[in-house]
């Protein structure tokens, strides 16, 4: 988690100076007077704020080595690009067309897509899979868009979609940095991310259920931007065919702070709605894979990775010291242990990573003091070692009580 941090701190570093900056070139956001009465107070507040907190995300990012797909990022700059071109229209003369955005948003979505439909497929022809590709990803960037309206609120809603993907580089990062933006972000706002965070950040989540193979849950994570973005439509196609109006106001967050809501319970309400649905839609797609879930727990850890995923989760075991009859017993259970170790073990007690010793010599590992009686024939710390003078009461194939109670709740065999 050190690339989440980095960005946290980066992002509220890097948007506390944009927010400087502009105030000192007195560029702010421009509210419309057709909208609630009570974002009138919000006018000239620093806007763009999502130029500050994708630098610090593609820095950090850059900086911790990137992942397989680094050229999600691209489509990320190219979106990011296009919002910073509306939003400094929009500050200096008029905000860019809707048919402009678009066609700038097609071309950018197809290029990703070619390149995605070559990562992963959902369907035996590939150009239908860039078809789909191409419309998700302009989905998402206008249904994230629109969310974009309260203090806070795409902010929190992305950081909860992204949270599954976690384990990724670049979903550590853009969390991170997204955390840092909120700091300056929350209620009251003291800067907006504008168009340039919004579709970049609509881009980047498409972008990751897309590559993860993940596509169909998108929908359900990211209920609330497409409940935004159903609102526009539902509104524009009521009031044209009957002049009067399906919701109070669009999108959706409007119709609930004209009904009375306050936009912090809008946003909280929203943020509870959403980790709901994406927490659903994990379950529904097996779990989140938890690869570095267990390390150094010895036989233990089989039953302790097969019970985890009977459960559903999908564990891996990092042991460089399994034995052939423990590993056969592994693939039993449909755990598969990994052959490398974690890559930084750390000793108990100490921060600093340990390295195993090779066996003793003959007699050392049986008791007496010294290197042989901490550290034994397998080279593992004094708790671990059956050879340690608190385990000479028992056989060395002879598990202990827990292993046994493991091994039972996994329906595996041991010693």
């Amino acid at each position: 988690m050190n690339t989440l941090a980095a960005a946290l701190l980066l992002s509220w570093f890097l948007v506390g100076l944009w927010i400087t900056l502009m105030q000192s070139l007195r560029l702010g956001k421009q509210v419309r007077a057709d909208g609630p009465q009570s974002h009138l107070a919000k006018m000239g507040t620093p806007s763009m704020g999502g130029v500050a907190f994708l630098l610090a995300a593609g820095v950090v990012y850059g900086l911790s080595g990137g992942d397989k797909w680094a050229g999600l990022w691209l489509l990320v700059l190219g979106m990011a690009l296009l919002g910073l071109a509306d939003d400094l229209a929009g500050s200096l003369r008029r905000p860019l067309r809707a048919r402009e955005k678009l066609v700038v948003q097609a071309l950018m979505s197809l290029i990703f897509a070619v390149w995605a439909a070559r990562q992963v497929q959902y369907t035996p022809y590939p150009v239908l899979d860039v078809l789909i590709f191409t419309l998700v990803v302009i989905a998402a960037c206008n249904a994230f868009n629109f969310t974009d309206g309260v203090d806070g609120l795409l902010a929190s809603v992305t950081t909860v979609i992204l949270l599954p993907f976690v384990g990724l580089p670049i979903a550590q990062a853009m969390v991170g940095a997204l955390l840092g933006f909120l700091w300056h972000n929350a209620p009251k706002a003291t800067v907006f991310m504008g168009d340039t965070g919004s579709m970049a950040l609509g881009a980047l989540t498409a972008g990751l259920f897309i590559l993860e193979g993940k596509l169909w849950w998108l929908p359900l994570a990211a209920l609330i931007p497409v409940l935004e973005v159903l609102s526009v439509v539902i509104q524009v196609s009521y009031f044209r065919r009957t002049g009067k109006r399906f919701f109070r106001m669009s999108p959706l967050h409007h119709h609930f702070e004209l009904s009375g809501w306050p936009e912090s319970k809008v946003v909280f309400r929203f943020v509870v709605v959403t980790a709901l649905c994406t927490a659903l839609a994990v379950h529904l797609w097996g779990g989140i894979g938890m690869r570095r879930l267990v390390y150094g727990l010895g036989r233990s850890g089989l039953g302790v990775l097969a019970y985890l995923q009977r459960h559903g989760l999908s564990a891996a075991f990092y042991d460089d010291k399994l034995k052939p009859e423990e590993a056969e017993q592994a693939s039993k259970a449909g755990v598969y242990p990994r052959a490398q170790p974690h890559p930084r073990p750390l000793r108990p007690g100490n921060r600093r990573p340990w390295r195993p010793h090779p066996a003793p010599p003959a007699g050392r590992a049986q008791g007496g003091r010294g290197r042989g009686d901490r550290r034994g024939r397998a080279g593992l710390p004094a708790f671990a070692n059956p050879a340690h003078r608190h385990h000479r009461h028992r056989r060395q194939d002879q598990l202990h009580p827990i292993h046994r109670a493991l091994f039972a709740g996994a329906g595996l065999q041991g010693g």
